[in-house]
């Protein structure tokens, strides 16, 4: 069975990791890193992990309508 899309962001928990920015915003893997990996996006590295807050993403993404491109 498909796995059901978690519409609302507030469905999802307060530290994103890229799998769900990837299914938030219904991306492709790669085209999730490549904007994960931007200089100004607003994530935490830790080693090879990368978190998202939830808040900052959400600033970002207020910020940044047009980023996919």
């Amino acid at each position: 069975m498909a796995k059901r899309r978690r519409l609302l962001l507030d469905n999802y928990p307060e530290i994103l990791t890229v799998a769900d920015f990837q299914e938030y915003l219904n991306l492709g893997k790669s085209q999730a890193y490549e904007i994960v990996n931007r200089e100004h996006f607003p994530k935490i590295k830790i080693k090879k992990k990368i978190i998202i807050y939830k808040e900052n993403f959400k600033e970002w993404l207020s910020s940044n309508g047009n980023f996919i491109k």
